[in-house]
């Protein structure tokens, strides 16, 4: 279960050439699914993701930018799913 408190945020200017995400979650399914880790993510945040580009780029399927800070990710041993305390700890440091 996710904190209710966390606001999420999102702001488009296409005429600018700039999206941002303000506390996007990463699921916890996705990384299952798509990424073979020695680890299991238990939480994790990603405070903000900025995406710069111009219409043309867009168009002309160039590379973009993306910028992503204070990413935070809490994982375990794959042997010991159970991991309260660390998701105390991080529920906490979200607030």
């Amino acid at each position: 279960p996710r904190n209710p408190d966390v606001k999420r945020q999102v702001t488009v200017d296409l005429r600018g050439g700039r999206i941002e995400l303000e506390d996007v979650m990463i699921s916890k399914e996705y990384v299952e699914r798509n990424l073979a880790l020695p680890f299991q993510v238990v939480d994790s945040l990603i405070r903000r993701v900025s995406v710069h580009f111009t219409l043309r780029s867009l168009l002309s399927r160039q590379q973009i930018e993306v910028h992503m800070e204070d990413v935070v990710l809490v994982i375990a041993p794959r042997e010991d799913p159970k991991m309260d305390v660390a998701r105390g700890i991080f529920r906490e440091a979200k607030q």
